[in-house]
């Protein structure tokens, strides 16, 4: 991918050149879905890409805490 297209590929319905002539076809979403999902859990999403050469996307989530740790416990069903 491009410089320009990497600073759009989390943009909603945003779909490259070279995305839209392919035969198999997406709505743009993915993505965006992606990115939004992993910053509501309070991580990132970073590409690195080379043209020609492919692209590497990594995710990075905070690691959690223990649910005892939040006031949260497990309870046996009755």
């Amino acid at each position: 991918m491009t410089t320009d297209v990497q600073e759009r590929i989390f943009e909603k319905f945003y779909r490259a050149r070279e995305a839209r002539a392919v035969e198999t076809q997406g709505l743009g979403l993915g993505l965006a879905l992606v990115q939004e999902l992993v910053q509501a859990h309070g991580g990132h999403v970073v590409v690195q890409s080379e043209p020609g050469q492919g692209s590497t996307f990594r995710v990075a989530l905070p690691q959690g805490c223990n649910a005892s740790e939040e006031g949260i416990h497990e309870r046996n069903p009755v």
